[in-house]
């Protein structure tokens, strides 16, 4: 499906009901609005990851602008205030009110910014393998670790902007190891990218990005879900994360052995985290 919000057409998609009968007559259930990685994945890329939660809550995932089936924007157009804007839009549009917003990895930085500038619109939030802030030595060292020599010198010319050939060579030793095991790489055949906006990731946002301030400006109840050995959004920046949101808001959880995909590495306390943060 596709709605019009702001100056582009987003795509989204719904799993699962928002009115249950619970022996009383009908109930709301919550809407979780599930914001994707990337940027250049989809949740085509994910698939129904969050599925599970379709039991206990109305699950909606959106596509940002520029990204999978949602409309082809301008580059000046792809920035996180521009995407956080774009959601808060769609909650209007859609009278949504006051979702919980789960926001993974990049959907993270999205989501960040989003429940700081627009307060009023989330109810909760829920930030799985992301950050505030890009420090490549921290992921370089990761990568060395998981992965070897080989690991590391591809994640430092990755960081460096290192061009395509690099890119693909990352692709190829490293992001298999975004996973503990079972590397899910059928993934990239199904996403609708486009793949050159990993390029705008890496060229126009990460080298000034800085979602600290931001973080701390967050006033709903958030839980941050780190995987203890994540090469990418490392633990020591998923802890800059955590110190950087109000203790009273905070709920940190750690799972020992994950890495990026943490809903893949350990489902069961991944959505038994999730659950008992979003029951009423």
């Amino acid at each position: 499906m596709h709605i019009q919000v702001n100056d582009t057409r987003l795509f989204f998609d719904v799993d699962g009901i928002k009115l249950s009968d619970d022996g009383n007559g009908m109930a709301e259930r919550p809407t979780i609005i599930v914001l994707h990685g990337g940027p250049g994945f989809d949740h085509a890329f994910f698939g129904n990851d969050h599925a599970p939660l379709s039991d206990c809550a109305q699950v909606i995932y959106v596509e940002f602008r520029g990204n999978g089936l949602s409309a082809r924007s301008a580059p000046e157009r792809l920035t996180l205030n521009q995407w956080a804007d774009d959601i808060a839009a769609f909650i209007d549009a859609l009278g949504i009110d006051k979702p919980i917003v789960l926001g993974f990895s990049f959907g993270g930085f999205v989501a960040i910014n989003l429940a700081a500038r627009y307060r009023e619109k989330v109810s909760r939030l829920i930030l799985v393998a992301t950050l505030a802030k890009v420090i490549p030595e921290r992921s370089v060292e990761m990568f060395g670790r998981l992965g070897g020599e080989k690991a590391r010198a591809l994640a430092t010319s990755l960081f460096a902007g290192g061009g395509a050939q690099v890119q693909q060579r990352f692709f190829e030793e490293c992001i298999p190891l975004y996973w503990a095991q079972n590397p899910r790489l059928d993934r990239f055949a199904r996403s609708n990218g486009p793949a050159e906006l990993f390029d705008h990731l890496i060229e126009n946002i990460i080298p000034t990005m800085d979602l600290g301030k931001q973080a701390h400006a967050i006033t709903c109840p958030t839980l941050v879900i780190s995987g203890s050995d994540d090469p990418i959004t490392t633990p020591d920046d998923m802890d800059d994360l955590a110190a950087a949101i109000p203790d009273a808001v905070l709920t940190f959880e750690r799972i020992s052995g994950a890495r990026h995909f943490i809903a893949d590495d350990d489902p069961d306390r991944y959505f038994e985290f999730i659950r008992r943060f979003i029951s009423p």
